[in-house]
């Protein structure tokens, strides 16, 4: 009974911090759409004429807002239920993880469903994801369509993340990922060694830093006891020139 009372404490408070959010982008939206207007009107018209309206449409945008929050939580609350779901197109997690979920204690919430620590997370993370995108005054638009009802919720929990942000985000974003991926692929050997006697090809420096790349001589060349003999391949070497910075592998001998 608690572990449902918790859960819908959860669900109340992520339900008003998405009322917050719509209400705080729509106030200020309205207020700049009706600005020139409210100006215009207010010569023409008594303060008492005015009341009214602007009552009336406060109530129904504090309606239309708090529908839609409810239709966000519960669309979110969904999705986190059924990411590991087969069939949904998420990744499936590995076994391991899995039988460590099953291990933990899960709470259970009404209609017989479980609750575990990886939906509660899902859920709290989409919950603040959808928060802080109506707070963009970028996706008005967006939010406009949401009230009107031209977008449902459940099609913007179907959506990744990043497709919501601008244009130049995801340049960065993408830019961040290639790079890093760039460092990953190019990333150079650590030289651990000197040797006075290696000479550069290119300015004939003498001296210089190497890594082994590889050395078939420190592994013994015997098969076992059948008496197979291992293929000697040599020992191969990476060095640099703390001159030119010229880089360059040699194979060394006996």
């Amino acid at each position: 009974m608690s572990s449902t009372g918790s859960d819908q404490e959860l669900r109340q408070r992520s339900l008003a911090l998405l009322v917050k959010s719509i209400t705080d982008v729509g106030s200020t939206e309205r207020c700049g759409e009706q600005q020139q207007q409210q100006q215009q009107q207010q010569q023409q018209q008594q303060q008492q004429q005015q009341q009214q309206p602007s009552s009336w449409d406060a109530a129904w945008n504090q309606v239309r807002a708090a529908h839609l929050a409810q239709e966000l939580e519960c669309a979110a609350w969904l999705w986190a239920f059924a990411r590991g779901a087969p069939g949904t197109g998420e990744a499936q997690q590995p076994q391991q993880q899995q039988q460590k979920q099953q291990q933990q204690p899960q709470k259970k919430k009404s209609g017989g469903a479980t609750a575990g620590p990886e939906e509660l997370r899902a859920y709290r993370a989409k919950v603040r994801f959808l928060s802080a995108l109506l707070r963009q005054t970028e996706n008005s638009l967006l939010l406009q369509r949401l009230l009107a009802g031209g977008v449902r919720g459940q099609e913007i929990l179907a959506q990744r993340e990043e497709d919501f942000l601008i244009q130049d985000r995801r340049e960065e974003r993408q830019r961040h990922r290639e790079e890093a991926l760039q460092s990953v692929l190019l990333k150079e050997e650590p030289l651990d060694f000197f040797d006075a006697t290696l000479v550069c090809p290119k300015c004939s420096s003498a001296g210089a830093r190497y890594s082994i790349l590889r050395d078939s001589w420190a592994m013994p060349r015997s098969g076992g006891c059948q008496g197979h003999m291992r293929k000697d391949t040599g020992k191969c070497i990476l060095a640099e020139c703390p001159a030119c910075k010229e880089r360059w592998q040699q194979d060394e001998t006996i």
